[in-house]
């Protein structure tokens, strides 16, 4: 089972330092983290055996995307940004600089521009895992305004210059694959700090970069428009040291409500997780004490 390391923790901590330091703390702690969905979306997931993921572009509010874009470009663009294309030109050549105005700069730049009722709590073996069998990686939000994204870039370009001669042995594949998740998280997993009560996790992937053989790509109509989304399966892949995302390991416990008929969904639920196996189901799906509140 490819679980993270502390040592592994510590190499890519060159890279993400901050979300490093959430990643490890989730590890120690063994913190659980929760999905927020509809009723019927959480006996979709039962069903299918499948989680989707849509295009960040798509997302409820375009602007939770925009935000991080618009800090890391500033960052890009300071002082330390300079520095970092400097560096990495210094011992690559203009390559890393060529890709980076295409995967994020050209690309980006031309595109950014209902109630839950059920909340799913997940042990966290899969989100953990070290394994690219999916190619989607788990991280932490970082609730930051411009300024706290420029102190955070700073201190990350920082680190990569003083470990220069060990990049250099990295090569400019391995390295650009390595800068290239630092900012595609960087950028993807950066809100507002008005959100920061939400404490938000997001499991990120780049399609067109690295897919994976195991996620199908299908298109659905959603409120008028055709869209792509990627369905992650809800299964073990030993073979490539992925698990714990079956159930019934994944699931920690389901808290239903505030929902309409809230019994009815919670009956629903325990017959579907002890036909899947889930022993004493219905110990492990509860219901909450907030009111419902007919809209």
């Amino acid at each position: 089972m490819a679980v993270i390391t502390e040592a592994e923790l510590a190499e890519n901590a060159l890279f993400q330092p901050w979300a490093v330091k959430r990643i490890a703390r989730l590890v120690r702690n063994d913190i659980p983290l929760v999905h927020y969905t509809s009723a019927a979306a959480a006996l979709s997931i039962l069903n299918n055996k499948e989680i989707w993921m849509r295009n960040a572009r798509l997302m409820n509010d375009e602007k939770e995307v925009r935000h991080g874009w618009e800090c890391w470009m500033s960052a890009y663009r300071s002082e330390a940004g300079l520095a970092l294309r400097r560096f990495t030109a210094s011992i690559f050549g203009p390559l890393i600089e060529q890709q980076i105005q295409r995967h994020f700069i050209d690309e980006l730049e031309d595109a950014t521009g209902g109630g839950h009722g059920v909340a799913v709590v997940l042990n966290t073996t899969a989100f953990r895992s070290t394994s690219s069998a999916l190619q989607a990686f788990s991280s932490p939000v970082a609730y930051f305004e411009p300024r706290q994204f420029q102190a955070e870039f700073e201190y990350f370009v920082d680190g990569l210059l003083a470990a220069s001669e060990w990049l250099k042995q990295l090569g400019p594949v391995e390295f650009y694959k390595r800068l290239f998740g630092a900012f595609w998280f960087a950028i993807t997993c950066t809100k507002h700090p008005g959100f920061r009560e939400e404490r938000e996790w997001r499991v990120v992937t780049y399609r067109r970069f690295e897919p994976s053989k195991h996620v199908v790509a299908d298109q659905i109509e959603r409120d008028g428009k055709l869209q792509t989304v990627l369905k992650l399966p809800l299964k073990d892949i030993p073979d490539e040291g992925f698990t714990g995302a079956a159930l019934p390991e994944l699931l920690r416990r389901v808290i239903i409500g505030p929902v309409q008929d809230g019994e009815v969904v919670r009956k629903a639920i325990v017959e579907k997780l002890s036909f899947e196996g889930v022993i004493e189901a219905s110990k492990k799906v509860v219901l909450s004490n907030l009111p419902y509140r007919a809209k």
